[in-house]
């Protein structure tokens, strides 16, 4: 049986509280989720700044910056992990049983096509 990986396509949005709510699942091995993936990683090392906080290997820096490896918080709500991804997160969290402070992030400039590619590479990476 193959895995099923997630991918998301980020919907323009009108205001800070639209939210990206297009959902797609793509098979494991797709060419389109590797080259998105491929796309995410670059992004999450480089423009996006992700590793800075959340470490290379995504387990972030307790107890300031969660996990993004395993997060409870993160795998619970995929279109929460999409708005936290463009607006940031403003108020305090609960990760795996650990509470982090909200209002950490910042957030930089991204296409749509760039937050889909980030998210994937997060939802489809590290065992998540």
């Amino acid at each position: 049986m193959a895995a099923i990986s997630y991918s998301f396509i980020p919907m323009a949005v009108s205001s800070a509280s639209d939210v990206a709510t297009t959902e797609m699942l793509v098979q494991a091995g797709n060419p389109d989720l590797a080259a998105s993936m491929k796309a995410g990683k670059a992004i999450y090392e480089g423009k996006g700044t992700c590793s800075v906080c959340h470490q290379l290997n995504g387990a972030g820096l307790p107890p300031t910056f969660p996990p993004l490896a395993g997060a409870d918080y993160l795998l619970a709500d995929k279109q929460r992990a999409v708005k936290q991804t463009m607006y940031g997160s403003k108020e305090p969290i609960k990760v795996n049983g650990v509470t982090y402070p909200g209002g950490i992030m910042t957030t930089i400039d991204l296409t749509n096509e760039e937050v889909r590619d980030v998210v994937n590479y997060i939802l489809n990476s590290w065992g998540n």
